[in-house]
Order: structure tokens, then sequence, then C-alpha cells
């Protein structure tokens, strides 16, 4: 269910190792520190082997502007070191001075009443924590989670609900390349579907449910969210 109005970019429906989709999709972490990615049985697997494999690729063929989203299926259950990330506005490689951009941290390591998520924003390498909090909810297989930034203002979604949002602090990165990485995810124990985002077109006001931190109560609450 995309956020937003925004377009499923890929759905993997074809078979290719490593995944490319003619040059579109390219590697965000440096070779010798990470596995492939690959498109298998409909979905993005990780291709490794073991329980460290860890593949990150950015979509360069989709340019995220100063309001931008990313949204991604999630097709492993609770699993012991399972960890998904999404990317926004990210150019250049993970560990290396190049890289610069969001980077969506969530935690589905068999929580089974909370869900740990992080936001972190690296300039040139360098990353700081701009948001954490606890989502008062288990994961399930196939759940989908997004993440959208509008006039410096960030909402999380799941399954196309938004869920909280944030006010970003400092200087934010401006534009980059939407993106998603399987950490300890071994082919099919963690593998990504319908991937989506971009630049949102403009913004308007809606009800959202927010879940406070670490406790999980519902509020409502008037937002900024894009719509294309």
């Amino acid at each position: 269910m995309p956020i937003l109005g925004l377009p499923v970019i890929d759905a993997f429906e074809r078979g290719e190792n490593p995944v490319s989709d003619g040059g579109k999709w390219s590697r965000a972490l440096p070779a010798n520190n990470s596995a492939t990615a690959k498109c298998e049985s409909g979905q993005l697997m990780c291709n490794g082997d073991g329980n460290s494999a860890t593949s990150y690729v950015r979509n360069d063929h989709v340019t995220d502007g100063p309001d931008c989203a990313v949204f991604c299926q999630w097709n492993c259950g609770p699993r012991v070191g399972a960890e998904f990330q999404l990317f926004l506005c990210v150019t250049g490689e993970s560990l290396l001075a190049t890289f610069t951009g969001y980077v969506w941290d969530i935690n589905t390591d068999g929580f089974n009443t909370a869900m740990p998520v992080t936001v972190y924003r690296y300039v040139s390498g360098s990353g700081v924590t701009i948001d954490t909090r606890s989502f008062a909810r288990a994961h399930a297989t196939g759940d989908e989670y997004g993440l959208a930034r509008v006039g410096g203002v960030f909402t999380y979604y799941v399954n196309g609900t938004a869920v909280g949002t944030f006010t970003e602090t400092g200087t934010p990165v401006s534009t980059g390349a939407p993106g998603v990485c399987l950490i300890f995810s071994t082919n099919n124990m963690g593998n990504a579907d319908n991937f989506g985002g971009g630049t949102l077109t403009a913004a308007a006001p809606s009800n959202v449910t927010l879940l406070d931190r670490g406790v999980g109560r519902g509020v409502s609450r008037g937002v900024g969210v894009g719509v294309a």
C-alpha cells in the first residue's frame, strides 16, 4: 500500500543477480563489507550466506527532494538479529566519507510488544541520531514501513497509516536517492518487496494517529503530510 500517492518503483518480479533493473539500482555499501542483493521469487533478497550478511542498495533512478518519502514491504517475521533499513536522500556508500543522507533503522529482533526504531542523519560519513522511539506493536511478516519528510517534519508509516512524527533539528540533507538495506538477513530469512518513494509534489494537512514514545498511547493530532 503505497504512501502519499507515490508509486511502487520496483516489485522485483524478475530473476536478477545482482539487482540492477537496467542500472537503476547501485550498491550503497563498499563491496568488502556487504553482500549483493538479488531478485528472486518476486522479492529482493540478501545474496549472502551466514547470519552476518548485509545488503545495501539505493535506486539512483529516483531523486528525493526536500519533501520526499520512501516505503517498502518487509517479508521477514520477528527473528533474532533481523533489522531492516530505509534510506532517504542518500548519496555515496555507507562506512565511507562520501555517505550522506537519512537512515531509518527498524529493529524486528523478535520483539513481541515493542519495536525500537531510530533515524540517523549522515553528512560526509558522520552520523547523528535525530529520532529514536519504540512502536507499541509487534512486527508481522509482510508489514510495510514508510518514512516521509515534509517541511522538516518526518512522519512514520506502518501499513499505510501514519503512526508518529518528529521535527528535524540541524541542517537537513536536501537531495539524494531512496534505498533499502537488509541486515543479518540471509536469503529467504529476510526479503523486501514493493519498494517505492521519491519527491512529493504537494503538501496538505492530515489527521494521523500517533504512538507516544515508549508507551504507545494513541493521540490524534493534525500534522502536515505530502500528497503527490
